[in-house]
This record gives structure tokens, C-alpha cells and sequence, in this order.
């Protein structure tokens, strides 16, 4: 079995992983301490696309796996598991059953 991750894979990695690293990493002990809720974040991601990972490609979405969404969700966390959290449950519940 080859456990290799797909170049869409290794693409969403990389996306994920820059932008965790320039927009959610120095904001991220703020985030926690303030309880805050970061939409100017939620907004970056949606216009990188992530916010419809899992939403097939003729709805919008990037119409990834799951397997490239646990990859982004754990890039984002690396960082700030609320940020991680809030994008995953509108990848997962909200928009995923639509």
C-alpha cells in the first residue's frame, strides 16, 4: 500500500502550511487570550480557497479528500488549535452535508 501523499496533497500542505505560518502564527497567543474570534483569519482563508475544501469542484469547492483536509486542519493547528477548530467545523458541519 503506498501511503505517498498525492501532489494535491503535498499542494494543499504547502498552502495550508504558509498560510498558518504568515497569518495564524503571530496572531495566534492573542487569538487564545483574548478569546477572540478571528473573522479577518476566516476571511484570508476563504479566499484561498479554504473554506470549501471538501465541497466538490461544480458547487465551488476545491473538492479535495479528506485525507488533504486533515492535512490543512493539522498545518492550521500547529499554531492555534481555536483558528484550526473554527476552520474545520465549517469545512466538516457546515458545509460538508450541504
Amino acid at each position: 500500500m503506498d501511503l505517498s501523499l498525492s501532489p494535491e496533497q503535498r499542494e494543499i500542505r504547502k498552502l495550508a502550511r504558509e498560510f498558518a505560518e504568515r497569518e495564524v502564527k503571530p496572531r495566534a497567543e492573542a487569538i487564545d487570550h483574548n478569546s477572540e474570534f478571528p473573522r479577518d483569519l476566516v476571511n484570508k482563508a476563504a479566499k484561498l480557497g479554504l473554506l470549501g475544501v471538501l465541497v466538490p469542484d461544480p458547487y465551488g469547492g476545491a473538492g479535495l479528500d479528506h485525507v488533504s483536509f486533515a492535512i490543512f486542519v493539522e498545518e492550521v493547528a500547529r499554531f492555534c488549535a481555536s483558528t484550526a477548530v473554527i476552520l474545520d467545523v465549517h469545512n466538516s458541519v457546515g458545509t460538508e452535508p450541504v
